[in-house]
C-alpha cells in the first residue's frame, strides 16, 4: 500500500504541476491576446487617423484645384472681353471718316522718312496714294495702315501691330482696373 501511496501522491502532485502549467498558460495566453487586441486598436486608431489625414489633404487639394478653375475660367473671361476691347479699337478705326483717317495717316507719315517702299492696306490705298506720292508703292496689306520699308528700317504702322504692340501695353492694366474692379 505504501506503493499505491507514493504513487498516488506522485500523481496527485504531477496533476497539481499540469493544472498550475495550465492556468499559467491560460493566463499567459489570455495576456498576448489581451496585447494583441491592444495592439490591433492601436494599429486600427492610428490607420484610422492617416486616412483622415489623407481624406482631408485630398479635400485640401480638391478645394484647391477647384479654386484655380474658377480662377483660371475667371481669367480666361477677362482676357476674352480685353481681346474683344482692343479688336473693337481696330475695327473703330475702320469706321473713321476719310478726313479722319486721312489726318490720322498724314501724321503718321510725317513722322517717317520720305523715301522707301509703301504697302499699303486695302482700304486705305486711294488715300495713301493721294498723299504719300513720293513713296514707291509696294504690295497691298489686308491690314488697315501700311508699313514703310526702307534702307535703314522697316516701319510698321497697321493698326493692328500700333493697337496690339504700343497702345495695348501701355493702356492694358488701366482698362482692367476700369474693366474689372
Amino acid at each position: 500500500m505504501a506503493l499505491d501511496a507514493i504513487l498516488s501522491a506522485i500523481s496527485a502532485k504531477n496533476d497539481q504541476l499540469l493544472n498550475d502549467e495550465r492556468a499559467a498558460h491560460k493566463q499567459t495566453l489570455a495576456s498576448l491576446k489581451q496585447a494583441f487586441e491592444d495592439g490591433l486598436a492601436e494599429m486600427q486608431s492610428r490607420v484610422q487617423k492617416q486616412c483622415d489625414q489623407k481624406k482631408l489633404a485630398m479635400m485640401q487639394k480638391a478645394k484647391t484645384h477647384a479654386s484655380m478653375h474658377v480662377t483660371n475660367t475667371e481669367l480666361t473671361a477677362k482676357q476674352t472681353i480685353l481681346n474683344e476691347v482692343y479688336e473693337s479699337v481696330v475695327k473703330e478705326f475702320d469706321a473713321l471718316s476719310e478726313k479722319d483717317v486721312t489726318a490720322m495717316l498724314q501724321a503718321m507719315l510725317d513722322k517717317l522718312p520720305n523715301e522707301g517702299i509703301l504697302h499699303v492696306g486695302k482700304k486705305q490705298e486711294k488715300i495713301l496714294k493721294k498723299i504719300a506720292s513720293q513713296y514707291t508703292f509696294g504690295n497691298v496689306l489686308d491690314d488697315s495702315g501700311f508699313i514703310l520699308e526702307t534702307e535703314e528700317a522697316d516701319y510698321d504702322c497697321r493698326i493692328t501691330t500700333i493697337v496690339n504692340e504700343q497702345m495695348r501695353p501701355s493702356t492694358e492694366i488701366s482698362i482692367s482696373q476700369e474693366l474689372f474692379a
